[in-house]
């Protein structure tokens, strides 16, 4: 099995991050919701093209409605 090494930057604000170099690139992607002080991963993504393209993508969809939103009271209680 081969290891790969992962470099994470953030937590950034969708909507600040298509605003900085950093978006330019392409890769893994990770979507958390801070509860409390943790961070709980909501999706994973991975793309070829920039990331800032593909996070205007995400914004629009939000936008337009096309996502589930999840009950935050619910996801609180995962792991207790």
């Amino acid at each position: 099995m081969k290891n790969i090494n992962l470099k994470l930057n953030g937590p950034f604000k969708l909507t600040e991050f298509i605003e900085i170099p950093e978006s330019l690139n392409s890769g893994i992607y990770i979507f958390t919701i801070k509860i409390d002080k943790k961070y709980v991963i909501e999706y994973v993504g991975i793309t070829a093209r920039k990331f800032q393209q593909r996070f205007l993508e995400h914004i629009k969809e939000i936008l337009s409605g096309g996502y589930v939103l999840y009950d935050l009271e619910k996801m609180k209680s995962v792991g207790d």
